[in-house]
């Protein structure tokens, strides 16, 4: 059926963890955080703990936001990476436009890697590309909203 997001063995997961949530925050002290209270049953728990005591931790290089980025537009650069409004890039278009970016900002000095760089822009498509073209370049990105006050604009500025 188009539009479930859950099957009803799902649903019925998810009641009884929120059952197991809420009894576990009754039998608790005021000082029992939500991070310290547990979801699962009893069983859950075992059924857990014993698959993960067989599993071997995959061990993955570790990689850049921007180089794992390229890994899914080269593995599907067609599909949809940005929904933003009426507008939507593909992985393949996000990136050719964040290279685009990175290029003009380092070969006119605007940026250089290991440096900061200030990304102002409403939350929009180019907010994303601002950022991604930003990592692209070598910087870390300082996000500044336009709507920020002057002041707090020129304090991050500085």
């Amino acid at each position: 059926v188009q539009g479930v997001i859950f099957d009803d063995a799902a649903l019925e997961a998810m009641l009884g963890h929120l059952h197991n949530l809420l009894m576990a925050l009754t039998q608790s002290d005021a000082t029992t955080t939500l991070a310290e209270l547990t979801m699962l049953s009893d069983s859950e728990l075992q059924t857990t703990l014993s698959s993960l005591a067989g599993a071997q931790p995959q061990q993955q290089e570790a990689q850049c936001i921007h180089a794992r980025f390229e890994q899914q537009v080269a593995a599907g650069g067609e599909r949809t990476a940005l929904i933003c409004g009426s507008e939507r890039l593909s992985y393949a278009a996000l990136n050719g436009r964040a290279n685009q970016l990175a290029d003009y900002l380092l070969s006119h000095g605007l940026a250089k890697p290991g440096r900061l760089l200030g990304v102002c822009v409403k939350r929009s498509v180019d907010l994303v590309v601002g950022i991604l073209a930003s990592l692209k370049a070598g910087c870390a990105y300082v996000p500044l909203d336009p709507a920020y006050p002057d002041a707090r604009m020129a304090y991050l500025v500085e």
